[in-house]
């Protein structure tokens, strides 16, 4: 197991014209977050700095860690004792940025790394799509740029990256109340 580790995952916006539940867009809002063990080993801890400090929810309860505890138990193992989470985001908190997607990737690609779990990046995104419920939000912050994703009829999750032309600019709003997504 590695001492410490930091990712940066980014941000999404999803519902793309006809693209509607099924193709996103990493955008340039960033969730990072610092993974370490404690010693001697004691409940999980998690810090929270920029868009996340005002979040009040019991560090069990937080998307992050439950993005941490599922990668781990997808790889057969229990979250380590001791576990310090130091989280920082610059995406606005319920504004359709995506910003649950990412805080779900982000504390799973951490576990991935920091418990050395060896999922690979389809089964990380399917396990965050069921954590987090948005396919289409989870695969941009997954592999960054468009993404399509699409549920089988067997319900398997598939995933294509989606080339968008240089030419296309990305713009958006971003309310001062914060909207159910």
């Amino acid at each position: 197991m590695t001492a410490s580790v930091t990712v940066r995952v980014p941000g999404s916006t999803a519902n793309l014209g006809s693209g509607f539940d099924c193709i996103g867009i990493a955008i340039d809002r960033w969730v990072r977050v610092v993974a370490r063990r404690q010693t001697p080993a004691a409940p999980v801890r998690l810090e929270r700095s920029g868009a996340l400090e005002g979040l009040t929810v019991p560090a069990e309860q937080d998307l992050l860690y439950l993005g941490f505890v599922g990668a781990c138990r997808a790889a057969g193992r229990e979250p380590p004792g001791g576990l310090v989470l130091e989280a920082s985001s610059d995406i606005p908190i319920a504004r359709g940025l995506g910003s649950s997607a990412a805080a779900v990737v982000a504390g799973a690609v951490a576990a991935r790394a920091l418990c050395d779990l060896g999922l690979e990046d389809a089964a990380l995104a399917a396990l965050c799509a069921d954590i987090e419920g948005h396919p289409d939000n989870v695969a941009p912050s997954v592999w960054g740029g468009a993404v399509l994703a699409l549920k089988t009829a067997g319900g398997e999750l598939v995933f294509t990256p989606l080339e968008v032309h240089r030419s296309m600019m990305r713009i958006f709003a971003v309310p001062d109340f914060t909207l159910s997504t």
